[in-house]
């Protein structure tokens, strides 16, 4: 089930649990024009459960990330639609699946109780689609994908300073800041 449903006799009911108020909260901040990455920081900060912990995934992380807020916003389950088989098997014995195109997607309109209201999910939806989310600012240079911060691990990002210093800086530190790691800079001259 998504996350702030449960499914119960093959129907969505709204959860009893936190979540749907999660799933509001995160559509009230976007609409207040706060960003998807600042959003996942603020219920990392907050320890909300994310929606892998809620299913009692094995692997589940305490860190809530831009892209399953970004799924979220643009999911039309929380109006009380049913999008279904927008996926398929790619090939018979095959784990991956392969997207369907549009018109073959089954859509079942009010087809259990909504979270949001239709002019909130439109409203966010637009915003959305004016952002320039996707458009990445980063280049590729010689290092990328060879660098972690010596700290916690994460992948390093390139940064270029009109200055004329290009360097890295942790990429935990650069997306979720100074409380989660350090900065941890490495000149790019020094790296050559």
């Amino acid at each position: 089930a998504p996350y702030g449903y449960d499914k119960v006799l093959k129907t969505l009911v709204v959860s009893e649990d936190e979540s749907p108020d999660v799933v509001r909260r995160i559509f009230n901040l976007y609409q207040k024009g706060i960003g998807m990455q600042t959003i996942a920081n603020i219920l990392t900060d907050g320890k909300v459960r994310t929606p892998a912990q809620r299913q009692n995934r094995k692997n589940a992380s305490s860190d809530w990330h831009q892209t399953t807020v970004k799924l979220i916003l643009q999911n039309p389950v929380y109006v009380g639609d049913l999008m279904a088989q927008r996926t398929t098997v790619a090939a018979l014995g095959s784990n991956k699946r392969k997207r369907q195109s549009k018109e073959d997607w089954v859509f079942s309109k009010d087809s259990h109780p909504a979270l949001i209201s239709r002019e909130q999910y439109q409203l966010v939806n637009n915003l959305l689609s004016g952002r320039a989310f996707g458009k990445t600012k980063g280049k590729f240079n010689l290092f990328t994908n060879f660098l972690y911060c010596a700290h916690c691990g994460t992948g390093m990002y390139y940064t270029h300073r009109t200055y004329g210093n290009h360097h890295y800086v942790c990429g935990r530190y650069q997306k979720r800041g100074k409380h989660q790691c350090c900065r941890n800079p490495i000149r790019e001259d020094q790296l050559k």
